[in-house]
């Protein structure tokens, strides 16, 4: 729950988690932290 503002579990999504390895990523079906914004990410940079 670190970095999460949902203090508690009952609250907590799927779509509030992010994997931090590429491995539990693939193994859990959660997404890899640094894919969860990249498509919000690169709209804003190519502006």
């Amino acid at each position: 729950m670190a970095g999460n503002r949902k203090f508690g579990l009952s609250y907590i999504e799927r779509g509030d988690i992010a994997a931090l390895t590429k491995d539990a990523a693939e193994i859990s079906g959660i997404p890899y932290l640094m894919d969860v914004d990249a498509d919000e990410i690169e709209t804003i940079l190519n502006g």
